[in-house]
This record gives C-alpha cells, structure tokens and sequence, in this order.
C-alpha cells in the first residue's frame, strides 16, 4: 500500500467517498485502540497482540478485496479512496504494534512522512544486578508521554519510498556473528538471569 501511495500519488491522497467496506475497516482501527489498550494495561499482552494482528489480517482482506492496484488505471477516483484508507489503517497499525514491534513502528511513522517518535525506544544497557554481576537489559526512556489515539492521516502528506522493515535473521546471523543479546555475563555470576 505504502508503494502503491508511493508510486502513484507521492503523498497521501485525497479520498473521493467512503463505501460500507471502507468506513467498517476505519471504524474498527478506531476501536482496535480502546481493546488493545485495555488489554495491555491489564497485562493481557498476548491477547494484545492478538488483537492488533487480527487487525492487520482484516486490512489486508480488506486491501486484497478492493484491488487498489488495478482501481488505479480503471476507476482512478475510488483508488485514491483504498489507498488514503490503507494508509489510515497502516498509520493505526503503526501505533498498536508500537508496543510489541518499536523499530519497525517507527520505521513505518517515517515512511508515512511523520517527523518525530511514534514511543521512545528500548535500548540495550548494562546493568549491575544486586548481586553486582553485570547483565544485559533492556530499558528505554519512558518518561517522554506516547500517543495512544486514533488520528486522521493528513491529505497531502508525503509518502516515502517503501523499505524493507523486517529482517530475515538467518540472513542477518551470515553477515554479523554478535547476537542480539549476547550476554557480557561475569565469569563469577551464573549465567541464568
């Protein structure tokens, strides 16, 4: 989608109007805000992400129906509406995956053409334990506040050339031999954490 927008428009299109199948699609990214998040602020982090994914399953039933591809040489007006409502869903799905896929949310916030962070990201520290045995954690900045809101996708906006967001880490493990989180552990501390 974010190709397809790419491509042929460069920037968010402006939508002709909405039919049934679009406003159901929007409607549930609205409401896929309130069901993740109270799924995570209970701790139901797997049924979280369970529901964020079924999301992302019905907007690409919904893209793969529509055929944007071919409505862009055979009905240019309603391509312009599936494309500018695929790219609300991805800018959706962008933030409910945040908490779950940070690096990749924040590469699709830039690819939308926003400026800024979708959350802070975790990095990867050393820290002592209270036995003082370094481990490796991973921590973050999390005092920067995060949005967790639906927001309209801005008409006009540019969209960046599409790039690969996920690695393949057999690929990645032939061309780097550290480990994502390889463990700097002290030879006087037991390995389990």
């Amino acid at each position: 989608m974010i190709n397809l927008a790419h491509q042929h428009f460069g920037s968010v299109p402006q939508p002709g109007d909405f039919s049934e199948a679009d406003w159901t699609i929007l409607e549930a990214g609205v409401a896929a805000f309130s069901r993740v998040g109270g799924l995570l602020e209970s701790v139901q982090i797997k049924a979280a992400l369970q529901e964020a994914f079924g999301l992302a399953h019905r907007t690409n039933q919904y893209i793969s129906e529509q055929e944007p591809w071919k409505l862009v040489k055979s009905n240019p007006l309603r391509a312009r509406t599936v494309i500018y409502t695929g790219l609300q869903m991805i800018d959706h799905l962008k933030t409910l995956l945040c908490p779950f896929l940070p690096f990749s949310s924040q590469r699709v916030l830039e690819l939308l053409g926003y400026a800024g962070t979708v959350a802070p990201l975790p990095v990867v520290e050393e820290a002592n334990d209270p036995e003082s045995c370094t481990r490796t954690v991973l921590t973050g900045n999390y005092g920067e506040p995060s949005c967790w809101t639906p927001g309209a996708i801005p008409v006009g906006q540019t969209i960046r050339a599409p790039e690969l967001l996920l690695i393949n880490w057999s690929l990645r493990k032939q061309t780097k031999q550290r480990k994502p989180f390889e463990s700097s552990v002290d030879s006087n501390c037991s390995g389990a954490l």
